[in-house]
């Protein structure tokens, strides 16, 4: 929100200096982005071009003669719109403009003493001036002094940053509102007078939607549509609006003033004399004021003249009932319209305006009507128009204002601070709320322009900010105590730190697209979609991370980033509850050695040792990967693995189908995603030190024919449920599967370590253990290898 300093000054009292002004400003009001002259240039002056004559050297460049005021002098000029008697703005000798500072200079072999400027050679936007080359000033601009001054251009500009809730920073009477209370100086509002005409207005107005909450009307006849005064348009330019015309310009003024969004209709369009706010038909056609065909739906509200629509309300305007140049006469619009339908029409037809922009956060409806008397006024003044008498009007918004009841005592033990009853009546004064106090209570009456107070809480937020936060002790609570983790948090962070160690850390969106959300499921979940999302890509709360991982790998690819590995701790939803879930997807090259040429790409079984390593160092235990019993969604079939606590499935890891790694456009990937609750509560911390064995450990080797069918992590618990006494370890080091062994059958060949922590094993003792773990093993069918 850009704040012109000087009109700001229109409406309050401001006793303070500049740097002062823009402190307090930071500190009790909203954020200020920069605080600077709109125009930064200095020295201008005002000239008139006598002569235009042909460079002797160029067929573009010419010599003009230019007067000053104080001299006449010869400017080299490239305009191509140059010409003899007008009046332009002259950078002279010594002037420093953003380009750099004006020196003679010989073009062409013909001195040039300066330049006659376009708006943008003083840092201006070129959509304010509208046409190529230099900018001409009125016929009646004085020659000789400031042209910046002559266009109400001499002014600081005050560009705030606005938070949501504070939608009444969003005109110039509101900031001045709060200037008022953080300086403890005047508001001012001046009364509104006009001259109405004995015609009455003929056009009724009505509405068929509760979206409409107020609608007020003037009739406006034998106006005059030309350029609008100098002082509107440098006012419109300060604040970043392009003058039109003085119609447009008045109504585009009022709203940067009052915050209240108008809207004039040609009046001989409304042809039925009535106007009619409905809600549109669904698929209506309708041509906005840039002439392209708009798809309405049920959700809009239109202004209607009984039968056919005239305009998008709170939105855009509708060719048919423009104001054009040939207008004489037009139809005024100042109304109220509920803030989610504007908000859906603008984001869905991509329409955003300073209109809908503040019907979306909500208006003051006070102003509705002080909006359209001022928007009278100034045409009656500028464009010589007859305001008829009345308008039609309809106002269902509440008639009286939220009260909030706060006792001075609640105030100061929130505040932690001793606070008079005059401190607190100054603030709600200067903030403009009406208020009583008795017995220690007040009853304050919130004006509709402050939507964002709706408790006691809100009330005491405006107390401290505007009588100063610096006013309020610094203090430990006295119930402070440390805050400290509690276990699963302890784990979640150890889990993140470790799985660092081997993958990048990534955060996305938690909002998905229809596909994505449902992409990786495996069994039936509701979708969560977002009322008013901000893009069809944003549309519904994610069930898997896995989609947001995909295309943060695609994304990388595309910037020549090959090896990724990748992971992410966050959140899924569905309608009954949130969940953790830790996720990854690894693509590319491990390691690789350019002096040797080799390369190790990721595969199954590095994801899967990678999560085995994780999961030792988390004492997760009582885990395995099976085979699933049915394929997982956008895996591999065959390169896949579901993740088993005990019986209940807690993850699964694998290959990304070849038809996901195509929909999703990345190479070959490898992925995991677990529950990090439930691997949480799998996770069996030791609490003691256990001794290490001080005496030597025997290994053997055994070579197993076993059922093809059988997994290595179910032989491996059979070994351990039949060698428990001294057997410490096992691990598999060799599988075969040929011609030399039966049909459903293979081999595994593994290691079983033992020892023993009171003495040196002997070798006939280990005999004996693996004699055991070969009978038992025996009798479910798995027998030596001969």
């Amino acid at each position: 929100m850009l704040i012109p300093l000087k009109l700001l000054k229109e409406y309050v009292d401001i006793n303070v200096d500049d740097k002062e002004f823009v402190r307090q400003f930071s500190l009790k009001s909203a954020e200020v982005d920069s605080f600077a002259p709109f125009v930064s240039v200095k020295g201008l002056t005002i000239g008139k071009i006598l002569k235009v004559k042909e460079h002797p050297d160029s067929n573009h460049l010419h010599i003009t003669t230019v007067d000053t005021g104080d001299t006449v002098q010869d400017i080299v000029c490239g305009a191509p719109n140059v010409m003899e008697g007008k009046k332009v703005i002259v950078a002279k000798e010594g002037v420093s403009l953003p380009g750099g500072v004006m020196k003679k200079a010989l073009i062409r072999g013909v001195e040039s003493c300066g330049m006659n400027c376009s708006l943008e050679e003083l840092g201006i936007d070129a959509k304010f001036q509208g046409y190529e080359g230099i900018y001409y000033l009125d016929d009646d601009a004085p020659i000789g002094i400031d042209p910046i001054a002559y266009l109400h251009l001499d002014d600081m500009i005050l560009e705030i940053e606005l938070t949501p809730n504070r939608s009444d920073l969003l005109s110039i009477i509101g900031v001045a509102h709060d200037t008022a209370a953080m300086l403890n100086t005047s508001f001012h509002l001046d009364e509104i007078k006009y001259n109405e005409k004995e015609e009455e207005a003929d056009i009724s107005v009505s509405t068929e939607t509760e979206n409409c909450r107020a609608y007020y009307s003037k009739v406006i006849k034998n106006v005059k549509i030309k350029e609008s005064p100098s002082w509107l348009k440098g006012a419109l330019i300060k604040m970043n609006v392009r003058p039109i015309n003085n119609v447009v310009d008045v109504t585009n003024y009022v709203l940067m003033i009052t915050g209240q969004p108008l809207h004039a209709f040609n009046y001989n369009a409304i042809k039925t004399k009535k106007i009619v706010v409905k809600m549109a038909e669904d698929k209506e056609k309708f041509y906005t004021l840039d002439n392209k065909e708009r798809i309405l739906s049920k959700d809009d509200i239109v202004i209607t003249d009984g039968i056919t629509p005239l305009c998008l309300g709170g939105v855009m305007g509708g060719i048919e009932s423009e104001v054009e140049n040939d207008t004489t006469s037009i139809f005024l619009e100042s109304a109220n319209f509920n803030p989610k339908n504007i908000q859906r029409t603008s984001k869905r037809l991509d329409l955003v305006s300073e209109s809908s922009t503040r019907f979306e956060k909500g208006i003051d409806p006070l102003m509705s009507k002080y909006a359209l008397d001022l928007a009278a006024y100034l045409l009656e003044k500028l464009a010589s128009g007859e305001i008829l008498k009345g308008g039609s009007c309809f106002n269902n918004l509440p008639k009286e204002d939220k009260k909030i009841e706060i006792s001075l005592e609640k105030i100061e033990k929130v505040l932690a601070r001793h606070y008079s009853s005059e401190e607190i009546d100054k603030v709600f004064s200067g903030l403009s709320f009406d208020f009583s106090y008795k017995d220690g209570v007040y009853q304050v009456s919130i004006p509709p322009r402050r939507s964002d107070i709706e408790t006691y809480q809100d009330l005491i937020e405006e107390i401290v900010r505007i009588n100063g936060y610096e006013k309020i002790a610094s203090s430990i609570p006295a119930s402070y105590s440390a805050g400290k983790h509690n276990d699963y948090q302890k784990f979640i962070r150890k889990l993140r730190h470790l799985l660092s160690f081997s993958l990048n850390e990534v955060i996305t969106y938690s909002l998905v697209n229809g596909k994505e959300v449902s992409y990786f499921d495996n069994k039936e979940m509701e979708k969560v979609k977002i009322s008013n999302p901000l893009s069809d890509e944003r549309t519904y709360m994610r069930h898997s991370l896995l989609p947001s991982l995909l295309n943060t790998l695609k994304y990388n690819v595309y910037h020549k980033i090959e090896d990724n590995f990748i992971f992410e701790i966050g959140r899924n939803y569905t309608l009954d509850k949130e969940e953790t879930l830790v996720s990854g997807a690894l693509s590319g090259l491990i390691s690789s050695t350019l002096w040797s040429g080799k390369k190790e790409e990721a595969d199954f079984f590095y994801v899967k040792g990678l999560l085995e390593n994780v999961f030792t160092k988390l004492s997760i235990k009582n885990y395995c990967f099976i085979y699933p019993a049915s394929p997982l969604k956008g895996l591999h079939p065959g390169v896949s693995a579901v993740l088993l606590s005990g019986r209940e499935p807690i993850g699964f890891i694998g290959l990304i189908h070849p038809e996901t790694q195509k929909e999703f456009d990345v190479p070959k990937t490898f992925v995991f995603e677990i529950n990090a609750e439930k691997l949480y509560n799998a996770s069996h911390p030791l609490k003691t030190v256990k001794e290490i064995s001080k005496y030597p450990s025997i290994k053997r080797d055994l070579a197993l024919v076993v059922p093809s069918s059988l997994t290595a992590e179910s032989l491996m618990g059979k070994i351990k449920k039949y060698g428990k006494r001294s057997l410490s370890d096992i691990s598999i080091f060799d599988l075969y599967t040929g011609e030399k062994l039966e049909k459903d059958k293979k081999q595994l060949a593994l290691t079983l370590t033992f020892s023993d922590m009171k003495k040196t094993l002997e070798a006939v003792e280990v005999d004996s253990y693996i004699a055991e773990i070969l009978a038992g093993l025996l009798n479910e069918g798995i027998t030596l290898r001969e």
